[in-house]
């Protein structure tokens, strides 16, 4: 259980990254943080660069208002 010390960091960071996506993720799934389940785990380079991506169009004046449109497959079906 978090203190409300922690859930109101928590919402700071949320607040701060909101348009960083990948702090955003980093700050969301504590991905290489000690004892933790994510501990050996990492976002895949795919994953980084189309939030680098999404970073940039939505910090945009120019595109910041329009629909970020992406269409990802797995490549081998949902199965």
């Amino acid at each position: 259980m978090s203190t409300p010390a922690e859930l109101e960091l928590f919402k700071q960071l949320l607040n701060q990254n909101r348009l960083d996506f990948v702090r955003l993720a980093y700050t969301i799934f504590p991905y290489g943080q000690k004892d933790h389940p994510l501990e050996d785990k990492e976002p895949y380079e795919w994953q980084l660069r189309e939030w680098e991506l999404m970073t940039k169009w939505y910090n945009d004046p120019l595109t910041k208002h329009k629909t970020y449109k992406i269409a990802i497959s797995t490549g081998n079906g949902s199965g």
